[in-house]
């Protein structure tokens, strides 16, 4: 458990007795319970360190700490409180974003970065769709959603586990609601952004790319120029049969390409 202003949030850490320690940044509404299929490969390696974000996971919920700087303010002081190095990161989605900005704070600590399917400035061309997917509550906005999310979306929209998951989700934060309202707002703000942009312009250790090829929560189509020309030493890696949470459909490839990014 960590305490920030208060509050208490779930924190993850498998102390493995390695030297090199893996840290996952989770996105909006998942928990690091979401890169559950990784830890086992990576135990082998690496220790393991991740923290659930204010109203994420069993985290506590603070209206006034829903929001992106917050957020990685309150990476910053676990990762110093934990006296890491040897920090290999990886962000997803919303936690890809925070990870960027988070590693020009931290950039001496880090090894390597991965940003899996990672928020950027090529997300405000598709900010309307996202809001509508992820906001509205008509079951054309469901379909919506899982349309733009998965590489089967028929497929994964019957899948009984994923259907659980997302009722028991509701249910347990629905009165958190508004306050992930103002999250997206924050995350999908053009200073916010630009953040992320100079800091992956002025990223000097080895930086990976990670994203599925059925993935609209990203602008799939422009993603992977944009990350080029902003940031040339990029490895790029696109990931078949797969979405956006890479390893829902395809696991082997999704924790292959990170795998063998991370010890090359």
């Amino acid at each position: 458990m960590f305490i920030y202003k208060n509050l208490e949030l779930q924190t993850l850490e498998i102390d493995n007795k390695k030297d090199k320690n893996v840290f996952f940044v989770h996105g909006v509404t998942a928990d690091y319970s979401n890169f559950n299929d990784f830890y086992p490969e990576l135990s082998k390696e690496y220790n393991i360190y991740s923290i659930n974000l204010p109203c994420h996971g069993d985290s506590q919920c603070n209206p006034e700490l829903m929001n992106i700087n917050s957020y990685i303010d309150i990476l910053y002081q676990y990762i110093l409180s934990l006296k890491l190095n040897n920090i290999y990161l990886i962000g997803h989605s919303m936690g890809g974003a925070i990870a960027m900005v988070l590693s020009a704070k931290i950039e001496p600590l880090i090894k390597k970065m991965i940003l899996i399917a990672p928020l950027n400035e090529t997300s405000m061309e598709i900010q309307k769709q996202l809001k509508y997917a992820f906001e509205a509550k008509t079951l054309l906005a469901k379909l919506a959603f899982v349309k733009r999310s998965y590489y089967h979306p028929l497929k994964m929209l019957f899948n009984k586990q994923i259907n659980q998951n997302t009722k028991e989700w509701f249910i347990k934060h629905k009165d958190d609601l508004p306050y992930y309202r103002n999250l997206g707002n924050s995350m999908l703000d053009y200073d916010f952004l630009a953040q992320t942009r100079v800091a992956i312009e002025e990223f000097n250790k080895p930086l990976a790319l990670i994203y599925g090829v059925g993935d609209d929560i990203i602008n799939r189509l422009k993603i992977k120029a944009y990350f080029q020309s902003v940031q040339p030493n990029i490895q790029v890696f696109e990931v078949p049969k797969c979405g956006h949470n890479l390893w829902y459909e395809n696991k082997a490839e999704a924790v292959k390409v990170v795998l063998d990014f991370l010890e090359k």
